[in-house]
């Protein structure tokens, strides 16, 4: 018989899907408040899903309200099993789309300071990829800084993420890879800060929004009986 190594009492498994642990979680019903350092306030929440030529996305939505800039749009995210986060692209409801294909590398796991990385993707403005924008973005990040970070919703230690945009078409890109603003003096570089199981603590638009409040499901876990971690050792 084999003998049990100490464990402690409470034993729980982990069932729950690839988000878990995420820098940038994407679970059904979660939602983010921010507040902006120019008066206004946005909400990132989620939504549902939709495909984006071929790939099964998660649909988050941005809402700001402002005096001076309202602003809404979708974008379209996905995870895979290591960690690292893909942008397939965004719809403004001012009219304007545009799809990536590939899909933009948004966060490179793990991260650590300096880490860089790259994605040069074809710009289309419909899911199915049958019209070309003429577009070819080649878009650049790099983990700018690390260390705590205090916002209205609390102290973090995350990861400042910096990113920069660079286009061959003839149209400047003038907004962020998620559609959102920016301002002109920033182009074409941006930086946000995020936190693991938290999300993005910080975004800058043409505002730099910094989260208030938030709400994120728990992740499911399943209790394991003591009968149960016995019998793994007979």
């Amino acid at each position: 018989m084999k003998s049990i190594p100490f464990v402690v009492a409470l034993v729980v498994l982990w069932v729950g899907p690839a988000w878990a642990g995420s820098y940038f979680p994407i679970q059904p019903s979660s939602s983010w408040e921010y507040v902006g350092d120019q008066g206004g306030n946005a909400r990132a929440r989620i939504l549902g899903s939709q495909e984006v030529l071929g790939a099964n996305t998660t649909v988050r939505e941005w809402v700001r309200t402002s005096t001076t800039s309202p602003e809404s749009l979708v974008n379209y995210w996905s995870t895979n099993t290591e960690g690292d986060v893909f942008l397939h692209g965004f719809t403004r409801f001012d009219g304007l789309q545009l799809i990536y294909d590939p899909p933009v590398l948004f966060l490179d796991m793990p991260l650590s300071m300096d880490r860089t990385w790259q994605t040069v993707t074809v710009v289309y403005s419909d899911f199915g990829g049958a019209f070309p924008t003429g577009d070819t973005l080649t878009v650049g990040y790099q983990v700018s800084s690390i260390g705590d970070r205090t916002v209205p919703a609390g102290s973090w230690f995350g990861y400042a993420v910096r990113e920069g945009v660079v286009s061959s078409g003839t149209e400047k890109f003038s907004l962020t890879l998620a559609g959102t603003a920016l301002r002109p003096e920033d182009e074409p570089f941006y930086e946000n800060w995020f936190v693991q199981d938290v999300g993005e603590i910080e975004i800058q638009t043409d505002e730099v929004f910094k989260l208030a409040t938030m709400s994120l499901p728990p992740t499911a876990v399943e209790a394991v009986s003591w009968t149960t971690i016995k019998s793994l050792y007979r």
